[in-house]
């Protein structure tokens, strides 16, 4: 629900013309390093193997938007697991000069899924679609994932195309535009396994979140931060744990089945007081959502996408 959640709010911004995308310098290469980090245990778990071709093309960064370009990708790579029984997934990124001078960056994610018959591509990208497949309406969903990324890549000054047939998997185009950017320090094969500066505390955390992707993100975050971290995915597992273990610190998604966030902090704050320092996960854009979560408890509120600079500062207060 959260997550469909921040599908509506994206698109809602994107009729409204309110969402607008950064123009800072990044590494492509990075991107996909950070989305293949996030979706090979994903991919495993299914016994998919998860192949990955990179070549710069002689442009090392770009000025864009990183966050939504993770966005897209994450995107495409999340159906291609997800309608693929057996195989493999092929990730493959290129980039070549424009003649303006600037850089257009391709992403490409195969896959060896069913396919997408002639009649469906119509409405592919279409907002609030389905396809008719038994395959498709087995996983659900609410049709805005491929709306909101072609719209995505338009305003990044690229496109989205498909390439499939039924029976022989697809294939999905995805590419950005921008102008070519300085490096500023030496390109890494593998970034997110850089540990990142120390901080001047370990801080034990106690991870409350039930979305599989989310917890990856976030305790790689926790990682790189320096922190060590336990996961729960229920409200009444956070409880549990917090009877077993100290902490110093919870972050607490406010979504949670059975107990939300809410009610669990009110529960630690009727037995503990203040002595436990509780921080929100919740989403973004939400009138009011910050108040209401200062006035359950909490302590502090991050919204989600959780962004790993907006993390290191919450949890400094502690360290």
């Amino acid at each position: 629900m959260l997550a469909l959640l921040d599908d509506i709010i994206d698109f809602s911004r994107l009729e409204a013309d309110g969402l607008r995308v950064e123009h800072r310098a990044f590494r492509p290469r990075s991107v996909v390093e950070q989305c293949l980090e996030v979706m090979t245990p994903l991919a495993q778990g299914k016994g998919l193997a998860l192949n990955c071709s990179v070549v710069d093309g002689g442009v090392q960064a770009v000025w864009g938007d990183q966050y939504r370009t993770r966005q897209v990708l994450l995107n495409l790579l999340s159906n291609a697991i997800k309608f693929t029984a057996s195989g493999s997934i092929d990730v493959a990124m290129n980039s070549r000069s424009l003649p303006d001078g600037r850089t257009e960056v391709r992403f490409s994610v195969s896959d060896t899924g069913e396919g997408i018959a002639r009649d469906d591509l119509g409405r592919l990208f279409a907002a609030f679609q389905q396809l008719e497949g038994s395959w498709s309406r087995q996983h659900g969903g609410a049709g805005l994932g491929l709306a909101i990324s072609k719209r995505l890549a338009e305003l990044m000054g690229g496109t989205i195309t498909l390439e499939t047939a039924p029976g022989r998997g697809s294939t999905f185009h995805f590419t950005i535009v921008g102008e070519p950017a300085e490096v500023v320090a030496p390109p890494s094969t593998r970034p997110l396994e850089r540990p990142f500066e120390a901080e001047t505390k370990t801080l034990w955390v106690l991870l409350a979140e039930d979305d599989e992707v989310n917890q990856i993100i976030v305790l790689d975050m926790l990682q790189r931060l320096g922190h060590q971290a336990d996961v729960v995915k229920s409200g009444v597992e956070a409880l549990q744990a917090l009877d077993q273990q100290t902490y110093d610190a919870v972050l607490m998604d406010v979504q949670m089945p059975g107990l939300d966030g809410f009610e669990v902090t009110r529960r630690i704050r009727s037995v503990r007081g203040n002595q436990m320092y509780i921080i929100a996960l919740t989403a973004h854009a939400l009138p009011g959502e910050r108040e209401r979560c200062l006035a359950a408890g909490m302590n502090d509120y991050l919204s989600k996408p959780v962004r790993l600079s907006d993390l290191r500062e919450v949890l400094a207060r502690l360290a």
